[in-house]
C-alpha cells in the first residue's frame, strides 16, 4: 500500500514539474529599476510541432539596448497601439526548449512587467502567453524593485 501512495505521489509530482514547464519564462524575474539587465525568454515547443518564432511584446517603460539574434534572424516592430514587439524566427522541435536573449534597460519605477509573448508553430497554431497570473497561458511577469 504504501508503494503505490510514493508512486502515485511521484507521479504527480512529475506531472506538476511538467505543467510549470510548458509556460515561456522570462528571466531574471526580478530586476532592479534603471538597471540595464541581460533577459533570457526560455520558450518550452510543447505541442507536436515544432515553434518557428516568438514574439514578445516590450512592456512600455523598458529601453531594449541590444538584440541576440537567432541563426534565422529577428525583426522589430510597432503595434498600432505604439508598443515595440520583437520578433525572433527560430527553430524549436516538439518536446524541447529553446531560449531568445537581449537586453534592456529597466523602467526608472518600481512596477511588475509583464512580457506578453506569442508562441507560433509549424502547424499554424500560435500560443498567446498574454493571460495575467494563475491563467492558462500566463505571460511571463519581471517584477522591478528599488535600485540598491
Amino acid at each position: 500500500m504504501k508503494t503505490s501512495i510514493f508512486i502515485g505521489a511521484g507521479a504527480a509530482v512529475f506531472l506538476l514539474a511538467q505543467a510549470a514547464f510548458a509556460h515561456v519564462v522570462v528571466e531574471p524575474r526580478e530586476s532592479a529599476a534603471g538597471e540595464v539587465v541581460t533577459y533570457t525568454v526560455r520558450i518550452p515547443s510543447h505541442l507536436e510541432a515544432t515553434t518557428i518564432a516568438v514574439e514578445v511584446e516590450i512592456p512600455a517603460g523598458v529601453e531594449i539596448v541590444a538584440i541576440a539574434d537567432t541563426p534565422e534572424g529577428h525583426k522589430v516592430s510597432k503595434t498600432a497601439t505604439g508598443a515595440t514587439v520583437v520578433r525572433w524566427s527560430t527553430k524549436i522541435p516538439a518536446d524541447e526548449r529553446g531560449a531568445v536573449t537581449f537586453a534592456a534597460r529597466n523602467p526608472a519605477a518600481v512596477s511588475e512587467l509583464s512580457w506578453k509573448t506569442h508562441q507560433l508553430y509549424d502547424n499554424g497554431v500560435t500560443v498567446e502567453w498574454i493571460e495575467p497570473k494563475g491563467g492558462k497561458e500566463p505571460a511571463p511577469i519581471t517584477k522591478v524593485i528599488e535600485a540598491r
